[in-house]
């Protein structure tokens, strides 16, 4: 299972904002396909949804980012429809609830079969 360091990330990109041109979401296909160099940041994660991605980049957008000339989304099969909170793979939105506040008020699926309650 792919884990992210969200924490971390989210430190990265707050120090790197200013100077990131080119900011890239998606799901696994830009996780592991897309190879951020230079003034690019990946922002991507495995499982998020359209929703998701465009949360991300209004909270970076408000925060400031100067220097931003393109977004990349990257968009496959699986995104129309898509939500996140509501997939087996829900337990991944927890980072962003605890960290940007995302998802709150959202329907979130409780899945005791993998033994995890991560509704809020």
């Amino acid at each position: 299972m792919h884990r992210r360091n969200a924490e971390g990330e989210k430190a990265a990109m707050e120090g790197l904002r200013n100077q990131v041109e080119c900011l890239v979401l998606g799901s696994s296909h830009a996780v592991f396909g897309y190879f951020a160099e230079g003034a690019e940041f990946n922002l991507a994660d495995v499982s998020a949804d359209l929703r998701l991605n465009r949360e991300l980049l209004s909270y970076w957008l408000e925060r400031g980012m100067s220097r931003l000339k393109r977004v990349v989304v990257f968009f496959d099969v699986f995104s129309p429809g898509n939500v996140m909170e509501r997939s087996s793979e829900g337990f991944r939105i927890i980072p962003y609830v605890r960290l940007y506040g995302f998802g709150r008020g959202h329907a979130v699926r409780t899945d005791t079969s993998i033994g995890c309650d991560y509704a809020f």
